[in-house]
C-alpha cells in the first residue's frame, strides 16, 4: 500500500475532475443522475477522512453518557460495531428512564445534538450552514 496519495486525496481528485471536466459534458436528461453519482463520491470521501474520528467521538460521549469506563479502539469494524452496541444500550436506558431527569436529560441532548450534527458533516454539511452554535 502506498503512503501517498491517500484513498481521500484520490476520491478528492477524482471527484474534482468529474465535477470540473465530466459533468459539464452530461446532457441534461442525465445530469440528475451525474449530481447524484457527484454527491455520493463527495459523501464518501468526507466518510474516509473522517469517519474513525466521528465514531472515536461518538462512543466516547456514549461511555461517558452510560458511565462505563472508557477504551480506545483502532479497527474500524470494531468502531462501528462498538458504537452500535453501545447505542442500543442507550436505548435501553433511555425507555427504562434512565433520562428523564433534567441533568440527565440535557446530558442527552447534547450528545444527540452533536451526533446529529457529525453525521450531518458528513453526508450534508449545506444543512449545517449557518447552523454552527445553534
Amino acid at each position: 500500500m502506498q503512503d501517498r496519495p491517500t484513498a481521500p486525496e484520490l476520491l478528492e481528485a477524482a471527484l474534482a475532475a468529474y465535477v470540473r471536466d465530466l459533468l459539464p459534458e452530461i446532457p441534461g436528461e442525465k445530469r440528475y443522475m451525474a449530481l447524484m453519482v457527484a454527491n455520493a463520491l463527495a459523501i464518501v470521501g468526507r466518510d474516509l477522512a473522517q469517519g474513525e474520528a466521528l465514531l472515536q467521538k461518538e462512543i466516547k460521549r456514549l461511555q461517558e453518557l452510560l458511565t462505563l469506563p472508557s477504551s480506545e479502539i483502532k479497527n474500524s469494524d470494531s468502531l462501528k460495531a462498538e458504537a452500535e452496541t453501545l447505542n442500543r444500550q442507550l436505548v435501553a436506558q433511555i425507555r427504562t428512564g434512565a433520562f428523564d431527569e433534567p441533568g440527565a436529560a440535557r446530558d442527552l441532548q447534547a450528545h444527540l445534538v452533536a451526533t446529529t450534527a457529525e453525521k450531518l458533516a458528513t453526508s450534508n454539511p449545506k444543512a449545517l450552514r449557518g447552523k454552527e452554535g445553534a
